[in-house]
């Protein structure tokens, strides 16, 4: 049986439309800042459970410089006691991860590669992997790049939607990214049991800057949006960060259709044909 933490965000909603029976942790069961007597709640949750997913995570990159202690609390703190459990009761935890482990000054990175985060958020989900590491043997790495999907409120989550409704869209050509399709990374979560534990890279195919690819969603759904350059902050974010898969060799989504599918699954396939008329 699975048990899913953080079955409500992106990645937890996609794992729950492939999981039907298996245990889904919220909020409203756990809050996951809270580490009072977490390891004695997560005994209970966790019985009958054989594989826990770690979808849990402060992925806010600006406001993380300015609220490190409970971004730290996400990070690091729940996942180390959550390994702690799982290595005790010998139970499998796939633990996901970033790019933003990497600097993005070498570009494209193996699973092999050092991490060297520039920002707070990488730096704690670096140290993250480190306490999964240390603390259950039967764990898996997984990082990723960018996830999108329904429930989603980063950027290629809301950039399509945006565009249906011809809202202006304010972007920049300054990372080099893999966007990652949630159902399809959920698919892969729950095969990559049958790999040996370590660590994976599992992103989208298409290495591309957020400017290229809402000038390709743009072009695909006829929007009239206008799009406006702004500047991120490079100080804490890698300019490019395409994860290398060199262990599985699985098929990746393309990037402009994995975007279409997940707009139609989200029921705006209506939108865009009104918009086509």
């Amino acid at each position: 049986m699975f048990a899913i933490f953080g079955s409500t965000g992106t990645l937890g909603t996609a794992l729950r439309e492939i999981i039907k029976d298996g245990k889904f942790h919220t909020r409203k069961v756990w809050d996951v800042e809270n580490t009072d007597g977490l390891e004695v709640f997560l005994k209970n949750f966790l019985e009958g459970v054989n594989t826990v997913i770690n979808c849990v995570a402060y992925t806010d990159v600006n406001k993380a410089e300015f609220e490190r202690d409970k971004c730290y609390k996400i990070n690091v703190e729940f996942p180390k006691v959550l390994s702690k459990v799982c290595g005790y009761y010998d139970i499998t935890l796939i633990h996901i991860s970033s790019d933003y482990i990497f600097s993005g000054e070498e570009g494209f990175y193996t699973e092999n590669d050092k991490p060297k985060p520039k920002g707070w958020y990488g730096e704690t989900k670096r140290i993250s992997e480190e306490v999964v590491l240390e603390n259950c043997r039967k764990c898996y790495i997984v990082r990723t790049s960018w996830i999108f999907g329904k429930n989603g409120r980063n950027f290629f989550s809301i950039m399509p939607l945006k565009l249906l409704k011809n809202e202006d869209i304010s972007t920049h050509d300054e990372q080099i990214v893999c966007p990652t399709p949630a159902k399809f990374l959920a698919r892969m979560l729950v095969k990559i049991t049958e790999y040996p534990y370590g660590i994976y890279h599992l992103t989208g195919k298409t290495p591309l800057t957020p400017l290229e690819g809402t000038i390709l969603v743009k072009d695909a759904i006829n929007s009239k949006s206008n799009i406006n350059l702004l500047k991120p902050n490079l100080k804490i974010r890698p300019r490019v960060s395409v994860l290398l898969d060199t262990k599985i060799g699985y098929k990746k989504p393309p990037f402009v259709e994995s975007i279409l599918e997940y707009v139609g699954e989200a029921g705006l396939h209506r939108r865009i044909a009104d918009q086509d008329r």
